[in-house]
């Protein structure tokens, strides 16, 4: 067929076909994809990549084709830099829960983080141009004219305005920046800063650069300087364009050297000496203008250098324009919001400059007519779960169950817009949505005779009538408006004529200039505008804007979003059908935790950030987890648990016949059995209950497990084997150094406030330092490092993992003075209910009865695995010694 189709024999490729020097190439194109695409990426990012590099490739089977993509992502992850460190080295022998496809379990290749070479050096060099030194203006002279600069509306800068602008001014630093949350007067900032700068500098010394050209007009006309789009000025200052210019420029030097050389050989007036002139004039005239036009895109001493919506630019063009401004001796402000839209490529440099080099943040909000709002959207930038209770009681969150968010949200978008229809935004999580939203505006208006369909035109999606409102994708600098401005992707204009061959004029939403747009350019690069998505809507500001939200929005667009209008944002939440929610198992059984109401939703769109770190902050990151005590902690368990189910494994094949075998890993009480161990001295194996065999191992074993060297954190069960004693010997090393750095001060001003509190309770003695050692193992474990107070929170009692953790951990502090008030914490059984869960209850003391019986309970760590921990009235001492103990 397809043969048929293409008029040719299709040319089908064997992984074998391709020697290893063409994998590696195909492994250097698959690499550049992916880091072009973000700043670390992992295995499957790279096998994405090497999916899209071959899928024109036609090859013999599925499973040819997942050999080539190993090879190729293999030889690309050899060209990138590891940023996960290498933690453990293949176990030695037997354990298969140690392993895994030839690694240690403890080694997750499908999460390890890559980067390039590039990405870091670019990092690098822009991280040491916020300590490099820069121009920099006199600090009373900026402060004085600071005063005297006013705002379009008349009014002085803000506080934090005026400060900001001071900070960025007098720095003298080479790379600076301005964080500026949504409606917070950047432009008006930047306006300041421009005014006071080319008071020092001179007119022209400060130019403005932003990511779309959109953005880059608006700021020109906010700022009054000359500004260009980023890609625009990398083309022309080191791109095609400039390349392209050289080489004119070279040819037009030869063609007036060789003029010059002819008019000295020709008579010097009349004739051949007049056209040799006029041909050197004109040859020097189309110089003049390549010079002139290099220079425009060449950066100059003591000019300032500002670039907006900088999160939205990424690495690799922030780090050529600063290695430009480094060159030319300039100054580099970043001016944007991490905490908004990030760049498509890889990016994240503006949030590294927030997070670690404490940059001037602009707090005052000026969009919001509501003044709750100007706090609210504060909160919600950062992430604020509580914030949403404020934005629910104003009316602004609405839950839509069976899919009626985007009907919701088109109602109340139709009413704001009776009057005028680019009063209000309507916005949607994804293009389809939007294709939808756009369509059923266009044919209710159409139904209102607001617009006419009669004559149509062809968009790139859909048609277009007369009324109809429309949107630029494209860039196109030979289609200019009435004022001389080019067409910018993300443009809003009204169509008001069509002609009869194709072409419209439309009015633009934000100017009120007259365009012209071919056919051509309309069926390619033109969509309509009622509805757009969140990225779409950045840097747009309506009297009103409604969201569709969907569960897993990114927090940086939902915020984008809901700050788009001054008078009313409001978002509707598309509320998950359970019945529709896929079941990976074919029961039914497995099935996602849907949240049950919208703000349930937007607490997880708040926790879901979608921000770009730095390959150097991943770096850290990683090799900070690959020490992290908690982690080491539950490996170090793991390691003991596993080892003791892989010999009891061993011991049922070696002894029981496969049914037999069956019968008791089934049985709810091998558990308990793994943790004891093979009854080795059974009478008979193959006939005995689990409880016989249980009864029998725990008689064998040893009452009491060694003590860990950690002397804080110990394992419930030891490993039974050599090469499990030697991994979990391994771990505790790492434990207990690692716990030796994580102990705070115990004296002195840089001791914190939980340790003093904690020496209140246990007084000064000998066993102080033991006291604290013990806390800061459990604030550690349970992720409490920030906890107020000594303890934290105590676990919920379903968690039981956390719980025996907990009571592990207080059961090990050393005994206290008689003298001292109370230490104990919080008792984690104090407010728990156990009538509340009959079933876990019945189980506890069914099991607890049966252990009784067998007259063994207090040598077998209870509340370990599957049987749930007993409560403070089923509990005895001797079960937390042995559940603590190794």
């Amino acid at each position: 067929m397809i043969r048929d189709a293409v008029g040719h024999e299709v040319a089908v490729v064997a992984n074998a076909d391709l020697g290893q020097d063409v994998v590696d190439a195909l492994g250097k194109f698959c690499l550049h994809d992916a880091s072009s695409r973000r700043t670390t990426f992992t295995r499957a990012n790279l096998i994405a990549s090497t999916e899209r590099l071959l899928r024109g490739v036609r090859m013999g089977s599925a499973a040819d084709r997942e050999q080539l993509v190993d090879r190729v992502v293999e030889a690309a992850a050899l060209r990138a830099v590891a940023l996960s460190p290498e933690r453990m080295s293949m176990p030695e022998a037997g354990n298969p829960f140690l392993s895994i496809r030839g690694r240690s379990s403890f080694e997750h290749e499908e999460t390890k983080r890559f980067t390039t070479t590039q990405i870091l050096d670019d990092e690098a060099f822009l991280i040491a141009g916020t300590t490099a030194t820069a121009p920099a203006l006199d600090a009373d002279e900026t402060r004085t004219a600071l005063t005297l600069v006013r705002t379009r509306e008349g009014r002085p800068l803000s506080e934090d305005q005026a400060a900001a602008a001071q900070a960025v001014l007098c720095s003298g630093t080479a790379i600076d920046g301005i964080i500026g949350p949504a409606g917070t007067g950047k432009t008006t900032t930047m306006k300041a800063v421009r005014d006071v700068w080319e008071g020092t500098h001179g007119t022209g010394s400060v130019i403005g650069l932003a990511p779309s050209a959109v953005a880059a007009a608006v700021l020109g006309e906010e700022i009054d300087a000359p500004t260009d789009n980023v890609a625009k000025w990398l083309y022309e200052s080191v791109g095609d364009g400039a390349a392209r210019r050289a080489v004119q420029i070279s040819k037009l030097e030869a063609i007036v050297d060789r003029h010059q050389s002819s008019i000295k050989g020709s008579p010097a007036k009349g004739g051949a000496g007049d056209r040799a002139q006029a041909r050197l004039n004109a040859a020097c005239t189309r110089l003049a203008t390549k010079y002139a036009e290099q220079a425009k895109y060449r950066m100059r001493p003591g000019q300032l250098v500002i670039l907006d919506e900088a999160s939205m630019v990424g690495t690799a063009a922030a780090a050529e324009l600063a290695r430009q401004a480094d060159d030319a001796g300039a100054k580099l402000l970043l001016v944007g919001d991490a905490a908004q839209i990030d760049a498509v490529e890889a990016g994240g440099f503006l949030g590294w400059l927030e997070r670690n080099t404490n940059p001037p943040i602009l707090t005052s909000v000026w969009r919001f007519s509501a003044e709750w709002e100007r706090t609210a959207s504060l909160r919600l930038r950062t992430g604020d779960p509580d914030i949403l209770a404020t934005y629910l009681e104003q009316g602004r969150i609405h839950g839509c169950p069976e899919g009626t968010a985007p009907d919701r949200a088109y109602q109340a978008w139709m009413e704001d817009t009776k009057e005028d229809i680019t009063a209000s935004l309507l916005i949607a999580g994804d293009n389809g949505t939007v294709n939808d939203l756009n369509i059923r505006a266009q044919l209710d208006l159409a139904a209102a005779g607001r617009v006419n369909l009669e004559t149509r035109v062809n968009l790139r999606s859909g048609v277009a009538g007369t009324g109809d409102l429309i949107l630029a994708r494209q860039n196109d600098r030979r289609l200019k408006d009435s004022e001389g401005h080019f067409i910018k992707n993300g443009t809003r204009l009204a169509v008001t004529t069509i002609r009869p061959d194709g072409s419209v004029t439309a009015t633009r939403t934000d100017t009120g200039a007259l365009i012209e747009l071919d056919p051509d350019y309309l069926h390619a690069s033109v969509e309509l505008g009622y509805a757009c998505t969140s990225h779409r809507s950045q840097g747009v500001t309506v009297d009103s804007a409604h969201t569709v939200v969907s569960p897993g929005l990114a927090r940086e667009l939902f915020y984008v979003a809901m700050t788009r209008g001054r008078h009313g944002n409001t978002c509707y939440v598309d509320l998950p059908d359970p019945e529709e929610e896929h079941a990976p198992d074919e029961w039914g059984m497995v099935r996602k935790i849907l949240p049950e109401d919208a703000m349930a939703v937007l607490k997880g769109v708040l926790g879901n950030q979608a921000h770009e770190m730095t390959a150097h902050e991943v770096r850290d990151a990683e090799h900070g987890y690959a020490n992290d005590f908690a982690r080491m902690v539950f490996e170090y368990d793991y390691a003991g648990s596993s080892d003791k189910t892989s010999t009891m494994l061993d011991w049922l094949d070696a002894n029981l016949s496969p049914e037999r075998k069956e019968e008791i890993t089934t049985d709810r009480l091998f558990t308990a059995l793994v943790h004891a161990g093979p009854p080795l001295n059974s009478a008979n194996p193959q006939n005995a209950s689990v409880e016989e065999m249980l009864k029998a191992a725990t008689t064998e074993s040893a009452t009491d497990s060694p003590r860990s060297d950690v002397g804080v954190v110990t394992a419930a069960f030891a490993p039974a084997t050599a090469e499990g004693r030697r991994i979990q010997q391994l771990l505790q090393d790492k434990i207990s150094a690692r716990l030796d750095q994580l102990i705070p001060p115990l004296a002195g001003d840089d001791s914190p406030d939980w340790v003093n509190e904690l020496r209140e309770e246990h007084q000064e003695t000998e066993n102080f330092p033991a006291t604290v050692r013990a806390v800061t193992a459990w604030r550690e474990v349970s992720g409490q490092q920030d906890a107020e107070t000594p303890w934290g929170t105590p676990p919920k009692s379903t968690d039981k993992t956390m719980t025996d953790y907990y009571e592990r951990a207080r059961k090990h502090l050393p005994p206290r003075p008689t003298n001292a008030r109370s230490a104990e914490p919080e008792d984690v059984w104090a407010n728990v209910s156990f009538a509340e869960d009959h079933e876990r209850l019945r189980f506890a003391e069914q099991l607890t009865e049966e252990f009784e019986n067998l007259g063994t309970l207090g040598t077998i760590p209870v509340g370990w695995d599957r049987t749930p921990t007993p409560g403070p009235d089923e509990i005895q001492p001797a079960d937390i010694d042995a559940a603590w103990e190794l």
